[in-house]
């Protein structure tokens, strides 16, 4: 596999840019979303394949770039966004799946909306319709909310899944420094 330093005309994004990052591509609004990188298109280094990475380098694929996400992850991207399956008798063959981060999601600005509604065409999030709510000393008190909740389908893991598959993703890949 490639390391980072095989990609001399590689630029680095951090997620942890971002704020800088969104001003920029809400300048570039207008731009067309060609989906595709052209041939000869700069590629742009994502350090780190959670959420914001994966979202960032989606968009920058969205403008005509390149981006090569780059994620220490062994085995999937996500960063804390994960699912385990466990094991457990009687559960059947695929075993229960178990969220280390949230359980649910929902989004209040539009374009996140925009995007869930995308991940629930492509059958990665669905809204949920059961109850939510608190557990204390015995007693469920449902938790009242006017806001589609979204859970991941077949676990939380299954969002980043979606967002990196359309991408060229290095895991298991540590980048300790970025050269011009």
């Amino acid at each position: 596999t490639p390391s980072f330093a095989s990609f001399p005309s590689t630029r680095a994004i951090s997620p942890f840019s971002r704020r800088s990052f969104y001003t920029n591509l809400e300048m570039n609004k207008a731009l067309a979303r060609p989906g595709a990188a052209k041939e000869g298109a700069a590629r742009i280094a994502v350090i780190g394949g959670g959420i914001s990475g994966l979202v960032c380098a989606r968009r920058l694929k969205e403008l005509g770039l390149s981006p090569v996400v780059f994620d220490t992850g062994k085995k999937a991207v996500g960063g804390r966004v994960s699912s385990r399956v466990l094991q457990i008798e009687g559960a059947g063959k695929g075993g229960v799946s178990v969220d280390h981060s949230t359980q649910f999601l929902t989004a209040t600005e539009p374009r996140f909306e925009q995007l869930l509604s995308e991940l629930a065409k492509e059958g990665a999030v669905k809204a949920w319709e059961g109850p939510v709510g608190e557990l204390q000393a015995g007693a469920f008190t449902p938790m009242d909310s006017k806001q589609t909740r979204w859970v991941g389908v077949g676990g939380i893991a299954s969002i980043p899944k979606a967002l990196a598959a359309p991408l060229d993703i290095r895991l298991d890949t540590w980048v300790a420094s970025v050269e011009r």
